[in-house]
């Protein structure tokens, strides 16, 4: 059943101090492999997630959450001519349609029925479909859909496991300049040697953030007899353009907005989406982000993002901890949509 904005408002404490949190476990491999004369091998991962019990809540329990099919015609419609908005207003209307939705946490992952996803799939041209059904992680268990071609380091050890291609292509179609559309980066299961490259640095993709994300040496740790190099992103990772003019070619349009320090608008790669991403509980993030909400405490031991990577057998990851946010955008308009 879904709710009103008013109703979700009314119990907004209970939502926010009750958060129902849910964990998978994912399994992944490699599959289609096909090796290539140029030093060069193709791929698709094959990504199995498991729901993990004891680390969670209930899986079908009923939690509020925006109606993000709704939000992302709503931020689109402000393009659209005055006569098309006022169709537009009616037939969602008719189709009594409310800006937040109650769902089961499994079906917020892998997917629910939404109209608006069947009125797209039914009327939009193939190219411009969006997936059959709302889900977070729709598209992401079983064999993906996006194919890599990373070097195998057979012509230079120095470029092993970096990406060559995704899906074709030598670039990132999400952004329209470098370094933002770059994608000279590790797929993230293997890294050039470090005795080799001499670098404090190493890149990766990071399919979630639709770009390549740095991350900067800290130290060498050990376990169980195996040494590892720390990795974790720079502080400037999400930073404004005026102090980390790289990230101007990730605020879209004219104007250039970009949102406060410590989000990653991902829209591009996520149907228009108003979407973006975040480390939880906005971790290195504009203190004013932590501050409009209540509840909020980041803390690095818990929210920090890193990567150890094992200096001698080729350079494989052997433990990563990447975590993201996912954050809907919001915009109040004068003209009703709904």
């Amino acid at each position: 059943m879904a709710k009103r904005a008013s109703d979700f408002t009314k119990d907004h404490d209970e939502i926010i101090y009750t958060a129902t949190e849910t964990d998978y476990l994912e399994d992944m491999e490699k599959v289609n492999i096909k090796f290539h004369d140029n030093g060069t091998v193709t791929f698709q991962h094959k990504k199995i997630l498991e729901f993990v019990p004891e680390l969670s809540a209930d899986k079908n329990a009923k939690v509020t959450v925006p109606n993000i099919p709704l939000l992302t015609l709503s931020t689109q419609s402000s393009k659209l001519s005055r006569f098309l908005h006022m169709v537009l207003s009616i037939t969602l209307r008719a189709m009594n349609l409310y800006p937040f939705v109650t769902v089961t946490p499994e079906e917020l992952v892998f997917g629910y029925d939404d109209p608006l996803i069947t009125l797209a799939n039914t009327f939009l041209p193939k190219h411009r479909k969006p997936m059959k059904k709302m889900g977070l992680l729709i598209g992401r268990n079983g064999t993906l859909n996006e194919v890599s071609t990373i070097f195998t380091g057979h012509t230079n050890m120095k470029e092993f496991g970096l990406l060559d291609r995704l899906n074709g292509l030598d670039h990132l179609p999400y952004w329209s300049e470098p370094p933002c559309n770059n994608i000279r980066a590790s797929e993230g299961s293997f890294f050039p040697p470090r005795d080799l490259t001499h670098e404090d640095i190493v890149h990766v993709y990071d399919k979630d953030l639709c770009r390549i994300l740095p991350l900067q040496f800290q130290s060498m740790t050990e376990k169980d007899g195996i040494k590892a190099g720390l990795y974790t992103p720079p502080d400037d990772v999400f930073e404004l353009p005026d102090k980390q003019p790289d990230n101007k070619c990730f605020c879209p349009g004219q104007e250039c907005q970009c949102p406060p320090r410590g989000l990653q608008n991902i829209s591009p790669c996520q149907f228009d989406a108003p979407v973006y991403l975040s480390f939880p509980h906005f971790y290195k993030a504009d203190p004013s982000l932590v501050e409009a909400v209540e509840g909020l405490k980041p803390i690095k031991e818990k929210h920090e993002t890193y990567f150890k990577i094992q200096p001698v057998s080729w350079f494989i990851t052997f433990r990563q901890n990447s975590k993201h946010e996912l954050k809907i955008f919001i915009t109040i308009q004068n003209t009703r949509l709904i």
